[in-house]
């Protein structure tokens, strides 16, 4: 049976499976915040530019779940922030930066409140998980 590296988890958290431990174990891990996805980042749990790329989409969409109900101005001031707290993690890494550009564009042009917002991020980060490697590139 395939292993997915990166997968949405039932409770809309992003999991992963831990690249460190591999080839040894298969260890997943759903990470709940946006936080979690940087460190997970940041300590090569998520090795691999496309799947790096496509971990800082999904978690923006994670760590935005509690702003569905939230004004557009304040859905966009901490989705700005938290792009900042995923670049961060790897800044050197060039699809890291390709993800978050293109969810904070999408983001901008999107009509709507939080909910709106939400929505459109979440089918944004989907996109680029499901065409992975073919969607990311400078």
């Amino acid at each position: 049976m395939p292993v997915q590296a990166i997968a949405w988890s039932p409770s809309g958290a992003v999991r992963i499976v831990d690249q460190r431990a591999l080839p040894e174990a298969c260890i997943e891990r759903d990470l709940e915040s946006v936080e979690a996805v940087a460190d997970a980042i940041r300590t090569l749990q998520v090795r691999g530019a496309p799947l790096i790329g496509i971990a800082a989409a999904m978690g923006l969409v994670a760590g935005t779940r509690e702003l569905r109900v939230a004004p557009r101005d304040a859905f966009l001031a901490r989705l700005g922030r938290l792009v900042e707290l995923l670049a961060a993690a790897r800044p050197t890494a060039v699809n890291l930066r390709w993800a978050l550009d293109r969810m904070a564009r999408l983001a901008a042009a999107t009509p709507g409140d939080g909910a709106a917002l939400w929505e459109r991020l979440r089918a944004g980060a989907t996109a680029i998980w499901e065409e992975g490697p073919d969607l990311l590139g400078p």
